[in-house]
């Protein structure tokens, strides 16, 4: 079974979604099918923790942030 994680808007990453994805999988960890919204590093070790995330400086950037997704499925 796949699972879709969101972490879409000014507030959250791409470091959010793989902390989710990692709550939703626990110990059996999970492999990425695809991702949308964001870009993921090429070295897992590099993969960004979910931390603070880059703010809008203006209202219209804060109405433009991207629908960050992950498609997994736990292994």
């Amino acid at each position: 079974m796949a699972h879709v994680v969101s972490c879409g808007g000014p507030f959250l990453n791409m470091g959010h979604c793989i902390e989710k994805a990692g709550d939703l999988c626990r110990a059996r960890g999970f492999d990425i099918l695809n991702h949308e919204g964001g870009d993921l590093p090429k070295d897992a070790r590099q993969i960004p923790t979910g931390g603070l995330p880059d703010i809008p400086k203006s209202s219209e950037a804060f109405e433009n942030y991207p629908n960050r997704r992950l498609f997994i499925k736990c292994r």
